[in-house]
This record gives C-alpha cells, sequence and structure tokens, in this order.
C-alpha cells in the first residue's frame, strides 16, 4: 500500500520566494506539489497559469500535478500535459464528455484525476471508474482558501473507499479543503493524499517541519486507534 502523501497547495506560498519556499517544504517532507489553476467562471476566483507551473517545474524536486477548476477544460489538456506535472485534475461537473476528457489526459502518460465538489453525488464516477487514477473530494466549496471543513466529506470519502473497493478499482483517494490535524486523525489512511493549505500546514504559529510533523502524528495515531480492540 502507498504511504500517505502529503501534498502542498502552491497557492499558499510566497512566489515572490518560490525557490526557498518549494525547498522548505521538501524538507519538511512534501511528497507533491498541488497547483491549482482558476478561471473565475468555474470558481469565483483567479489563480495560477503555465507560466507559475513553469517557474515550479525548473525548481521542484518533487512531482506537482495540475487542479484544473475551469469550466471548459478539453482545450488545455494538452498545454498543461506539456508542463511535466505528474496528474491533471478535471472536475467531474465540468466536462461535457467527461470519459473522454480523462481518457485523453491518460493517452499523454499522465495519471487521470477526477475532482467531486461537495454537491456532487459520487455516483457521478461509476461509468468512469475505468479511466481514473485518482479521485479528490473537495472538503470544501473549490475557489478560496480558509473555509471550513465540511463535516459531511468524511463519510462521502469512506463511501468512495467502498465504491473503489465494490469495483475492484486501484485509484487512490485525495482530498482536498482545510485539511487540520484533526481531520487527518479523522480519516488516517482512508486518505491517500492530503492536499494541504493554511488550515494544517501554512500556518503562522509553526514552521513547514513542524507543521508536518504534528500531521504525521495524526496518521500514527488515527492508525493505532484503529488497531484497539473493541
Amino acid at each position: 500500500m502507498m504511504k500517505t502523501q502529503f501534498c502542498p497547495s502552491l497557492m499558499c506560498v510566497d512566489f515572490s520566494r518560490l525557490g526557498e519556499e518549494l525547498e522548505n517544504l521538501e524538507s519538511a517532507g512534501a511528497a507533491l506539489f498541488h497547483i491549482d489553476v482558476m478561471d473565475g467562471h468555474f470558481v469565483p476566483n483567479f489563480a495560477l497559469g503555465p507560466e507559475d507551473i513553469k517557474a515550479v517545474s525548473k525548481l521542484a524536486t518533487v512531482p506537482y500535478d495540475v487542479h484544473l477548476m475551469v469550466t471548459n477544460p478539453d482545450p488545455y489538456i494538452d498545454r498543461f500535459a506539456e508542463l511535466g506535472c505528474s496528474i491533471i485534475y478535471v472536475h467531474a461537473e465540468s466536462p461535457i464528455h467527461l470519459h473522454r476528457t480523462l481518457s485523453n489526459i491518460r493517452s499523454k502518460g499522465i495519471k487521470a484525476g477526477v475532482a467531486i465538489n461537495p454537491g456532487t453525488s459520487l455516483s457521478i464516477l461509476e461509468e468512469v471508474l475505468d479511466v481514473v487514477d485518482v479521485v479528490m473530494v473537495m472538503s470544501v466549496n473549490p475557489g478560496f482558501a480558509g473555509q471550513p471543513f465540511i463535516a459531511a466529506s468524511v463519510g462521502k470519502i469512506r463511501r468512495l473507499k467502498a465504491m473503489l473497493q465494490q469495483h475492484h478499482s486501484h485509484a487512490q483517494i485525495a482530498v482536498d479543503g482545510a485539511i487540520s490535524p484533526d481531520v487527518v486523525r479523522t480519516l488516517g489512511t482512508d486518505v491517500d493524499m492530503y492536499i494541504l493549505g493554511t488550515a494544517g500546514l501554512f500556518r503562522k504559529d509553526m514552521s513547514y517541519s513542524q507543521a508536518m510533523s504534528v500531521l504525521r502524528e495524526q496518521i500514527a495515531l488515527s492508525a493505532a486507534s484503529a488497531e484497539q480492540p473493541l
């Protein structure tokens, strides 16, 4: 089984000190960098673009993904595939032909990720699991940092895990939005990849290394609790 990965969201870094920021995050144990791309239409905000990703690609020594929070991702798949990312996420709610879009991403030699908004049913995934490598559950409504964690996401992730097992899918599970130490302890290894922002990693009261240590402790506590006899 893959070790649980902690993946910093680069929306939260200081791009004026990008090299230093990435180095510190890698030293703290970042497994992958998460890059949000927002068009101001699918979500009410604008965020990172191709030039930002190129800057990351020149400095990062760990993989990075791209999360396309855009209304029409299909015209951009080729462009983002050329930027060296390991995963491209599209929202299940966005492409008209989701199966085709995910298949196209895979055809580029890149993992196909699908993101699910809080108000979207998991049932939308059932017909595309054959072309999905990672399912990312949004535990906030996408677009802004600093939102509270949506508690119903816990049950949703556990239902997703059961669905993947039922369909004999090897897709990994990611979660994105307000991932605090408490959330990590609750979900434990039910999640393969935690996307980290201000709630768990980019904190004013501790360094990246200290915050990562706290999160790793929560995984260990969750595992120990799961092993306790009823």
